[in-house]
């Protein structure tokens, strides 16, 4: 079975593959494992399982990111702290208007859709659910070959989709969503892809929340297939980064 097909089975069956948490004996130094002291305790990681009741894995994979941002607390804070008013009273109801929202925002499962096309070995074109995908899929092939570019057909999957499963048993949250995604990306990553095409807001909020370097991006295709001045800057995007 080929590596791709067996990561789509896993995948569809919501299988998180397993990592060493530690370096394996006589292995070389892995770029993969983050350093020991920045791994979330056991407790920490049993503890948000059960309550979300999500595979540990999982959970060790939120408590992570979360270390490397800023927690959902501290921003609901700092949210508030920017709104809050002169007197003690208000600046209280307003800090727990702020944290409440952001909680509810953090937990609220995210709906969207990612298209993928990946036709040359550097360069991934992308467009979410909002777009024409079938003039997404005709435009970005007549776009590389007015650039004399060589077109592949990359194996990946077609589509990027959360939730994924329609499960209340599952935390699916925009962390959750943010994480997954960023597996995604880092798969690309580790494929050689080195920038990002985006048409739609939703594709761009979503590829700059994994750091994905987008080196052109439109809110609406059929606008932009519409606009000379759109497609000036598009052609001129891929020129400098050809020429990089």
């Amino acid at each position: 079975m080929r590596e791709q097909r067996r990561l789509d089975y896993l995948q569809a069956m919501g299988i998180t593959q397993w990592l060493p948490r530690q370096p394996l004996p006589h292995a070389p130094e892995s770029r993969w494992l983050p350093p020991a002291a920045n791994q979330p305790d056991h407790e920490s990681i049993d503890r948000l399982s059960e309550q979300h009741h999500i595979p540990a894995r999982v959970a060790a994979e939120i408590l992570s990111l979360d270390d490397r941002s800023s927690s959902v607390a501290s921003r609901a804070t700092n949210m508030a702290r920017d709104t809050q008013s002169t007197t003690d009273g208000v600046t209280k109801t307003a800090e727990s208007v702020s944290v409440s929202q952001a909680l509810a925002e953090t937990l609220q499962v995210p709906e969207f859709t990612l298209h993928w096309l990946w036709l040359t070995s550097t360069t991934l074109w992308v467009c979410d659910h909002t777009q024409d995908v079938r003039l997404f899929q005709a435009v970005a092939p007549r776009v590389l070959r007015a650039l004399q570019q060589p077109l592949y057909t990359l194996q990946t999957p077609p589509s990027f989709t959360w939730p994924f499963i329609r499960s209340r048993q599952h935390d699916q949250s925009s962390a959750v969503a943010q994480q997954a995604l960023m597996a995604q990306w880092q798969y690309f990553e580790t494929q050689g892809v080195q920038r990002v095409i985006t048409f739609g807001d939703t594709a761009q909020q979503w590829l700059t929340r994994v750091s994905a370097p987008i080196c052109y991006r439109h809110d609406d295709i059929q606008q932009w297939a519409m606009e000379p001045q759109s497609k000036r800057a598009l052609w001129h995007a891929l020129r400098a980064q050809s020429a990089l």
